[in-house]
């Protein structure tokens, strides 16, 4: 569970498009961001979208220079009801300082609706950053 994880079915899955996937990883260091950007890579035949949420004690750059270049758009997610979690605003500061255009939403619920609204054709959802989000992740989406 959680490490490129395909969320086929479920209440998070359901709020894409047919045509676009989801996945989760818990990865949140440099280490996992250049295992992802490898698969991305391979995988790579329908945009990628990430949705991030991180702990403070983590290095969002180092993680996020690794796989901006992989990323059609990025979201940023505080992680629920972890106090050390960077906020979403937080952690769009980090992107904007890479360049990345970044939207910073209020759940993960509402960037994959985001997501859904604005993105018409085939994609892949990758939401990653932690193990605590991947853990509220499978929770919510059953």
């Amino acid at each position: 569970p959680a490490r490129l994880q395909h969320l086929k079915t479920g209440a998070l899955a359901n709020r894409l498009r047919p045509q676009q996937e989801l996945w989760l990883d818990g990865g949140h260091n440099e280490a996992a961001a250049v295992t992802i950007a490898a698969w991305l890579d391979v995988v790579a035949k329908k945009p990628a979208h990430l949705v991030i949420g991180m702990l403070n004690s983590k290095d969002p750059t180092a993680f996020l220079e690794k796989i901006k270049h992989h990323v059609m758009s990025l979201h940023t997610v505080a992680i629920p009801g972890e106090e050390a979690s960077f906020g979403a605003d937080e952690l769009a500061v980090f992107a904007k300082g890479l360049g990345i255009s970044v939207i910073p939403s209020d759940s993960v619920s509402q960037a994959l609706d985001d997501i859904a609204r604005t993105e018409d054709g085939p994609g892949r959802v990758l939401i990653a950053g932690s193990l605590y989000l991947a853990g509220k992740v499978l929770a919510e989406n059953g």
